[in-house]
């Protein structure tokens, strides 16, 4: 029987460069991008194909995105294994540490640990394991193994590997490459000794503590007092908030990858694409006569290699050629497709321009609405029902029935503004929270909210299906 792998997730990204669609409350790897299943759904699926040899599997997720996990992985299983919640993003090398803590505590040091990307696509279930078991030769004699993929073009969305000697398949790694530019991108094309790095690593778990322990001793020590310190469910394993947010958020290349002595690579023999861009969905998705991809309720003219996307209204597009169409029901990004790596650029504006399309997820039967207002000042939405909101809680945001009334009377010092262009309804400190109904809601009882640690687990969610609170 073959060594037990223990396999770890990583799902805690967002995923902005596939803005507007991917979102922090509903990032890329919770969507179906190719029409069998979201991309966490499809990675668990691939590692639990494995043939020979036990496999449990960790997820290391958000704890904001707790309930979606639970609902897509529950069907699935995790082969004994269970999520893993961050409260806070604080990087891969935070994940990968604790990743390897979760091993040695479970299953000892000499365990083999395999730390995967949730949202990148993988060819066949086959090729992937075939690619992993070759490398463990090496894992197992004290290295750390990455899988690079020989590049087919230049790509300047992708950290490359570069390597030297070859031997039995297992390269020796020289030193890892942040994404280049075109001209360098041509370069390490040519020279063919460099490959894209798939962002997959193998190792043994004493492997990886040490160097740590050598490279980022503040991570693992950090890392390890939050482990200890977790909560364990039947859900789950929660990391505490006080001890994570401490860990030093950096990512595991620039932690201990570059750093490390004796790393080898194996040549994946797999197809992959990271779909971390339009123009990587547009290449591994179908496409028409035309070389388009669309998706949705869309009308497409004299359009050629191009990728359109409508959710929930009509998209029509005439004339365009190598252009990326993006609609959801609050945004619309439209770009060359050679250029839509930098949507990243325009989600880093939006954040600093205080927008919150970066951080939830419109649709078409509700609104977000973010008020801080003067004190009696109303917002109308054209129809009631009508909530009156009275706040006294740390700032929050509510998500709102599209189209509903509501206005807000501050107490004590609260003040501020209402700021139409950005949908939310964020209440600041110092304000009183009630919420009642006027007009013909007027019948309804008032229910008083008090903040939560856990605003979800508040007995009034049950009180007012049309009104969820999000935490801000």
């Amino acid at each position: 029987m073959r060594e037990r792998i223990v396999s770890f997730v990583m799902s805690g990204g967002v995923g902005s460069r596939l803005w507007p669609l991917s979102r922090e409350d509903n990032p890329k790897q919770f969507h179906d991008l190719s029409g069998d299943g979201s991309m966490l759904a499809k990675t668990v699926r691939r590692l639990k194909a494995r043939s020979d040899g036990e496999t449990p599997i960790y997820l290391l997720a958000s704890e904001r995105h707790a309930d979606r996990v639970i609902s897509d992985i529950g069907p699935l299983g995790l082969n004994g294994g269970s999520p893993i919640f961050e409260p806070v993003g604080r990087n891969t090398a935070a994940a990968v540490a604790t990743a390897t803590l979760h091993t040695i505590s479970e299953y000892g040091g000499e365990a083999f640990a395999l730390v995967v990307p949730s949202d990148h696509q993988i060819s066949t279930e086959t090729q992937f394991w075939e690619t992993v078991e070759a490398g463990m030769p090496a894992a197992d004699s004290g290295s750390i193994v990455v899988f690079g993929i020989k590049p087919t073009h230049p790509e300047t969305g992708y950290g490359y590997i570069e390597v030297g000697a070859t031997g039995d398949g297992v390269a020796a790694v020289l030193h890892f490459v942040e994404k280049p530019n075109a001209e360098t991108a041509r370069k390490y094309v040519a020279s063919g000794r460099f490959y894209w790095n798939a962002g997959i690593f193998l190792f043994r778990a004493d492997t990886m503590r040490k160097a740590f322990l050598e490279f980022r001793p503040d991570i693992w020590d950090t890392a390890e007092r939050a482990y200890k310190a977790a909560r364990t469910d039947v859900l789950g394993i929660y990391l505490p908030l006080g001890f994570y947010s401490a860990v030093p958020s950096t990512s595991i290349d620039y932690a201990v990858m570059e750093h490390a002595r004796g790393i080898a690579m194996v040549t994946a023999s797999f197809r992959w694409n990271d779909l971390g861009s339009w123009q990587s969905l547009l290449e591994a998705s179908p496409t028409d006569r035309d070389g388009n991809v669309v998706m949705g309720d869309v009308v497409a003219m004299d359009c050629g290699n191009s990728y359109l996307r409508s959710q929930g209204r009509l998209l029509t597009v005439i004339g365009m050629q190598h252009v990326a169409v993006v609609t959801t029901p609050d945004a619309v990004f439209v770009a060359p497709v050679s250029h839509s790596q930098n949507v990243k650029k325009v989600v880093e504006q939006l954040e600093k321009s205080g927008r919150l399309e970066t951080k939830f997820t419109g649709s078409d039967d509700r609104v977000i609405i973010r008020v801080m207002a003067q004190a009696g000042r109303a917002l109308a939405l054209q129809r009631n029902p009508a909530a009156v909101v009275h706040c006294r809680c740390r700032p929050c945001v509510w998500r709102l029935p599209r189209g509903a009334r509501f206005r807000c009377k501050a107490v004590g010092q609260t003040q501020a503004h209402a700021d139409n262009g950005s949908p939310d309804l964020r209440l600041r400190g110092g304000q009183r929270t009630r919420l009642g109904w006027t007009g013909r809601q007027a019948h309804r009882p008032r229910h008083r909210v008090h903040r939560q640690t856990r605003p979800h687990r508040s007995r009034w969610l049950g009180a007012h299906p049309q009104l969820r609170r999000q935490r801000g």
